[in-house]
């Protein structure tokens, strides 16, 4: 049976390196992998513009994940599920409440409102959420990451503490769709806790 998965964590938590693992461990697998903003050519294309781009109005940054998430929903997510071809994608909904429903000071509730009715109420079967300390994911991102360094890398420490803040709440809410893992741990252990929890699923 299809399911659909979000990897979610704060920048420097090791998504990407999780992700990567993933998608050799399932190549044979029928698995979609994915990511946001991104994954359609419109997607790629205001990927650019909210992480690489001129500082935006906040609220025009939510709107704008908002329209390249639907378009993911629709092109990408959607007619996937419907092939019987599982999802995994590297952030979905729970960034934007997050990131900028916490973190930019927009309100968590009006994130989630605006984008509940651009996904039509599609939610993941499950989210993995790596788990690591504000202060930790800034080393991290500032001393160690080599993928991909965004616009929001350069927050301040007290801006990840509301990201992490949103996120803890979110789980709080719906404990049972989330996988908390800590990803203090090593790469090993993460993925190997990952991987059990995906192929229950797939």
């Amino acid at each position: 049976m299809a399911a659909f998965i979000s990897i979610e964590g704060t920048d420097g938590s090791g998504k990407t390196t999780l992700m990567k693992a993933l998608k050799s461990v399932l190549q044979d697998k029928p698995v979609l992998f994915t990511r946001e903003p991104g994954g359609t050519d419109f997607g790629n294309a205001t990927r650019d513009i909210l992480l690489h781009g001129q500082k935006i109005d906040p609220i025009s940054e939510v709107y704008l994940f908002a329209a390249t998430r639907r378009q993911h929903v629709v092109e990408i997510i959607k007619p996937a599920l419907h092939k019987n071809v599982s999802v995994i994608s590297d952030r979905f909904l729970d960034s934007s409440i997050a990131y900028q429903g916490a973190g930019r000071g927009v309100g968590e509730k009006l994130v989630e409102d605006i984008n509940r009715s651009a996904v039509e109420g599609l939610e993941p079967d499950l989210t993995i959420f790596l788990d690591i300390e504000p202060q930790k994911e800034l080393d991290r991102v500032h001393n160690i990451r080599t993928d991909e360094v965004n616009r929001l890398d350069n927050e301040a420490l007290d801006f990840y503490e509301r990201v992490k803040g949103g996120y803890d709440r979110i789980i709080e809410k719906t404990p049972n769709r989330f996988l908390v893992i800590d990803a203090s741990q090593t790469e090993e252990l993460i993925q190997r806790q990952a991987l059990s929890a995906i192929m229950n699923l797939i």
